[in-house]
């Protein structure tokens, strides 16, 4: 199995401005884009991949995910890459590091994904390996509704 990642963060605004009355000039924002192609020999590298709909309160062990070919274990690996969807259209979605065996996102503070927001995070090499005390974490939506998880590992 490979796993091929092209990560695209981009924001394009094309902004008019008025100069006077009779005169406009346009200003294109894109200059902080960011494109990355993760795979197996890529650094930072990408092997493993999870995706899930997920309904109410979930504690994920990242040593122990449902794969699309099977179990996904992240052990000795790092997170690369996370994508949340918050599909409520009225309550937050907490994620936090696990209660037990926390993995580290933030430094244990929680992130807060509005309703109908999505969060797209690029690590850069830059969090723990999984291992056997770092390999959860929490996601708890205030009533219950559902949300998309995405995460790379390499």
């Amino acid at each position: 199995m490979a796993v091929n990642v092209n990560l695209n963060l981009l924001a394009t605004i094309l902004e008019t401005l008025s100069l006077d009355s009779a005169a406009e000039a346009q200003v294109s924002h894109n200059s902080f884009n960011i494109t990355k192609t993760l795979n197996a020999s890529s650094t930072p590298a990408a092997t493993k991949v999870y995706a899930e709909e997920c309904t109410g309160t979930e504690n994920l062990d990242l040593t122990a995910l449902d794969g699309t070919t099977g179990a996904v274990d992240a052990t000795g690996l790092k997170l690369q890459v996370l994508l949340v969807n918050n599909l409520s259209d009225s309550d937050d979605l907490e994620i936090t590091d696990g209660t037990s065996d926390p993995y580290s996102l933030n430094d244990t503070d929680g992130i807060q994904v509005p309703p109908g927001a999505s969060m797209l995070w690029y690590f850069a090499d830059q969090l723990a390996d999984v291992a056997s005390g770092a390999k959860a974490i929490d996601f708890t939506p205030a009533a219950g509704e559902s949300y998309q998880v995405l995460m790379v590992f390499g």
